[in-house]
């Protein structure tokens, strides 16, 4: 059996990472991280590769079939998420382009911006910088690699072993008793995906080889204060919060996830509930 070369560009992040624990028990697929700096914890194969370097990268390109690109993340200092969203995935993009290997974009729903709803053929207006990088990668995909591409708009992430996110913060807050201080007035409001479910749903758009731009399905949504408030009854405690009375950014009515359900058959088995049983203690 000839076995599929995946690169995951940027794996050594919290995704990329978590994507490549679910093809390390694959047979049919051969993993490889692609980053400039290592796991800690090794799972797969790893390769130093920087996407500003256009010939190491195109030699690591050339080398696999199918190419995951979780780079772009949100990165301080915020103009090196600009690069990386323009420059380096345009060098991705061409040597993807030149070899004939195949794209999966990680994206966000929040280049929808706010709207009351969102499918895949909503505009776009995007309301924060990262929102803004992300919906231009995307438009450089579409423009260049023509038909062979996939772009998968992610919800909110959430799970174990995670530094950044709400969750994240409020677990800080629930170890130490520290003061919850919000950017807005509470209202802001996310559809949720845990980490495990969203790297099954990388892995069954890969494996169905399926193309276009797809919704990530998530079927849970809250907003910060409904979720203060859940975790507030679940563990009768009671947090010290402030909020700034500013309207929240890329909140959206509801979105559609009728399209990637169908294509792929996904749907998310893990809950936020069972998060704060086993996380919260």
């Amino acid at each position: 059996m000839i076995r599929k070369k995946v690169l995951i560009l940027g794996g050594s992040g919290y995704l990329g990472q978590n994507v490549a624990k679910r093809y390390s028990s694959e047979t049919s697929y051969h993993t490889t991280i692609g980053d400039i700096v290592e796991p800690s914890t090794p799972i797969c194969d790893f390769i130093k590769v920087d996407v500003f370097n256009n010939s190491g990268l195109e030699s690591v390109i050339q080398e696999h079939d199918i190419i995951i690109n979780c780079t772009g993340q949100i990165t301080k200092p915020i103009n090196k998420c600009l690069k990386i969203n323009t420059e380096g995935l345009a060098n991705i993009t061409n040597a993807a382009i030149k070899h004939g290997k195949k794209i999966f974009q990680i994206s966000t729903l929040a280049v929808y911006g706010s709207c009351d709803f969102a499918d895949e053929n909503s505009e776009l207006n995007p309301e924060s910088p990262y929102a803004s990088f992300k919906a231009f990668a995307e438009f450089q995909i579409q423009t260049t690699s023509k038909h062979n591409f996939c772009i998968l708009r992610l919800p909110n992430l959430y799970g174990g072993n995670q530094v950044k996110g709400v969750f994240a913060y409020l677990l800080r807050s629930f170890n130490s008793d520290k003061k919850l201080e919000f950017n807005n007035d509470g209202n802001l409001s996310r559809y949720f995906l845990h980490i495990s479910d969203c790297a099954e749903a990388i892995f069954m758009a890969v494996d169905k080889n399926i193309t276009g731009i797809y919704n990530v399905t998530a079927r849970e949504k809250y907003s910060i204060k409904e979720i203060i408030q859940k975790l507030e009854t679940e563990k009768s405690i009671r947090f010290e919060t402030f909020f700034e009375q500013k309207e929240p950014i890329e909140n959206i009515g509801k979105v559609s996830f009728e399209a990637f359900t169908s294509v792929t058959g996904f749907e998310p088995a893990q809950t936020i509930n069972s998060l704060i049983k086993n996380s919260f203690v």
